[in-house]
């Protein structure tokens, strides 16, 4: 009876014990870094499908000024999702240059709440703010953060990042 409450007692301290260890290992939320791309739990991969045109940020830039104005927002937003980040980047200098008025502008012609934020997100350069992340994450010793952040590069993100990166250490 003495050993049936023995092994009673410990199977209920092991119980304890496994819900107090796996209570610190629950899974956290992935790393999101934009509506088009994101790492789950898991560690699958997501990436957009981005088929670039091939064409350079000046004709891009043509194609928008010379589209009409009702259909300007359209295009705008057909050249940059149909565009990488350093593509998206280039064009909005072209745009700037060409037309003379930044490509943010535009975004008051925008009036539906989400794409007004997904026309946000597109413009943003997205190598500066990954290489600022990966910093924090690297100082902060966090390791599931830092290989969240390096597994979340694809194309040439990786040497656009390290681009960034020695820009801002400077």
């Amino acid at each position: 009876m003495l050993l049936d409450l023995v092994n009673g007692l410990q199977f209920i301290l092991t119980e304890i014990i496994l819900m107090i260890l796996q209570s610190y290992d629950e899974p956290k939320p992935p790393f999101v870094r934009s509506q088009f791309h994101y790492v789950n739990v898991e560690g699958i991969l997501f990436e957009p499908k981005i088929v670039s045109s091939g064409t350079s940020a000046n004709i891009q830039v043509y194609k928008i000024g010379n589209s009409t104005k009702a259909h300007q927002t359209e295009m705008i937003m057909n050249v940059l999702l149909s565009s990488s980040n350093a593509e998206r980047q280039n064009i909005m200098h072209q745009y700037n240059r060409i037309l003379k008025k930044p490509l943010l502008n535009e975004k008051e012609n925008i009036k539906s709440g989400l794409m007004y934020q997904l026309f946000e997100n597109l413009l943003t350069d997205t190598s500066i703010l990954l290489a600022d992340e990966l910093y924090r994450a690297i100082m902060s010793t966090d390791v599931r953060r830092t290989t969240s952040l390096l597994i979340d590069f694809w194309g040439d993100e990786f040497d656009q990042v390290e681009n960034a990166y020695k820009i801002s250490k400077m």
